[in-house]
């Protein structure tokens, strides 16, 4: 990929099924930082509301990869991240979600 390359990952990161895998997120950490070496920015939209993150796999990704919900603002804040922008996220709610 070129030195401008972009990318959007679109995952639930396990959220979707609300429980904790650390194999998975020891292997996305792998996977990330072997993309880092090809990509200038990453981003990744989660369609589940960032309240179902917390004590989940995706929880724990989101702490190494700038990820939002997969809504407008979201979908901003990513577009904002694959631009080169600084964006502060705020922490996870750290309620469950069902």
């Amino acid at each position: 990929m070129g030195e401008r390359a972009v990318v959007l990952i679109i995952s639930d990161a396990g959220a979707a099924r609300g429980n904790f895998d650390q194999e998975r997120v020891d292997n996305t950490k792998v996977w990330i930082e072997d993309l880092q070496y090809s990509v200038r920015y990453l981003a990744w939209l989660n369609p589940m509301p960032s309240e179902c993150w917390g004590q989940t796999t995706a929880g724990e990704i989101a702490r190494f990869v700038p990820m939002f919900e997969m809504n407008s603002q979201g979908m901003n804040a990513a577009i904002s991240v694959l631009r080169g922008r600084y964006i502060v996220v705020k922490e996870l709610d750290e309620s469950l979600c069902y």
